[in-house]
């Protein structure tokens, strides 16, 4: 669901931009709290994107940062099967009053997430100590607003992560940046990497893509602010390629470093700025406890080993074959073994056994090669995806 709010009907065409010069900072609060069981109610990314497409220079780029978060959220949304709620405060609605009173009378549940967005001008007030900028809002009263000030107010909140991230700047440079192709998706993977980056620590990370007076760059090929495009392109890349042995390593220190590389095409060096505050004890236990990634069995481990035993001929080597995938079942794990008629492609015979049972049976001296598949989304997990509960397989008659 998607709030437009503030949006004019006959809002005039901005102008086309190459880049920009970020004389400010743009960054992510990352605040990690509560976690919530896999298997407990799901919980909402609440996504508040306050966006100054209204700027006759600098309009267009906020316009396409808006597109590059939304589908960041939406993806991250669409992996864990958690609700989106969208949020997009912009012309009439750009300033301190409605940010304040959408934040405050946001409806939050214990263990949603909460993504606050920015894009547009801002300052670096001198009286202001701060690393973090002042968002530079319509109005002619109270028309600045701190991003300390939105990170202390979402601080507030029952959340499980709160986000708080700025892409600032006041000019504009050429930089050319090209999209990377994604990765490929394998099993529930791309889900564990978003709860191990979101769900698994605690505390607030205030980042910043630049202190003062640095220059980040927007991108004259997709028309977004570069920071911007380097984080989300790395998320989903991120996500895309994970796998078991890189997910320990998918936070949001690897996150910056892969969006600061993607962003940093020319001379003009992205200097991240990284503050990071304690956790309250108060979450500390609602914390998402990681998994042991190891004892894991992805359906492609599962389908190269029931087609390495099918071919196997020594019962000792089958149950070599065999031996690596028991971690990965539940207790009580079933398997449905469909006989089909390699002429018709039809069922034969179908019975259920157990996982146990049917592993001594393959792996028997008496069992003959055969061959053998897992059908698409024939695999069935626990509530957590830790465990194997079920699973389909395909012999063929002989």
């Amino acid at each position: 669901m998607i709030e437009k709010q503030g949006v004019a009907e006959n809002s005039k065409p901005l102008p086309n931009l190459k880049v920009m010069k970020i004389k400010t900072l743009s960054f992510i609060l990352f605040w990690v709290t509560l976690t919530l069981s896999l298997s407990a109610q799901k919980r909402t990314i609440h996504l508040i994107i306050l966006s100054d497409i209204e700027d006759p220079e600098l309009g267009m780029a906020s316009r396409a940062d808006e597109e590059l978060m939304i589908n960041m959220a939406s993806e991250a949304s669409s992996t864990l099967d958690y609700p989106l709620h969208t949020i997009v405060l912009s012309n009439s609605n750009f300033n301190t009053r409605k940010v304040i009173s959408t934040l405050t009378n946001l409806r939050e549940k214990p263990g949603d997430l909460i993504l606050f967005y920015y894009t547009g001008r801002s300052e670096f007030p001198s009286r202001s100590s701060s690393r973090f900028p002042t968002f530079k809002l319509n109005g002619f009263f109270n028309n600045k607003l701190e991003m300390d000030e939105v990170a202390r107010i979402i601080d507030q909140k029952e959340h499980a992560l709160g986000i708080v991230m700025a892409d600032c700047r006041n000019s504009i440079f050429d930089l050319p940046i090209a999209v990377g192709d994604m990765g490929i998706l394998e099993d529930m993977v791309p889900k564990m990497a978003v709860l191990n980056l979101l769900f698994s620590s605690c505390g607030v990370i205030k980042l910043a893509n630049a202190g003062r007076n640095k220059v980040v760059p927007v991108s004259s090929r997709v028309g977004a602010s570069a920071f911007t495009f380097g984080f989300t392109e790395a998320f989903s890349r991120s996500v895309n390629s994970a796998t078991l042995s890189t997910i320990e390593n998918f936070n949001f220190n690897h996150l910056v470093a892969m969006g600061t590389l993607t962003a940093q095409t020319r001379d003009e060096e992205i200097e991240p700025v990284m503050e990071i505050l304690p956790c309250r004890s108060i979450r500390k236990s609602l914390v998402f406890q990681k998994p042991d990634f190891n004892k894991i069995v992805l359906f492609s481990t599962l389908q190269d080993a029931i087609i390495k035993v099918g071919k196997a001929r020594s019962s000792s080597e089958k149950k070599e074959i065999l031996s690596p995938l028991e971690k990965g079942f539940s207790s009580d794990a079933k398997v449905t073994v469909k006989t089909i008629d390699p002429n018709s492609s039809t069922v034969i015979s179908e019975k259920t056994l157990t996982v146990e049972n049917y592993f001594k049976r393959i792996s028997s001296p008496d069992s003959v090669p055969v061959l053998r598949r897992i059908p698409v989304g024939g695999v069935e997990r626990s509530a957590d995806n830790m465990e194997i509960t079920q699973f389909s397989i395909e012999e063929m008659a002989d």
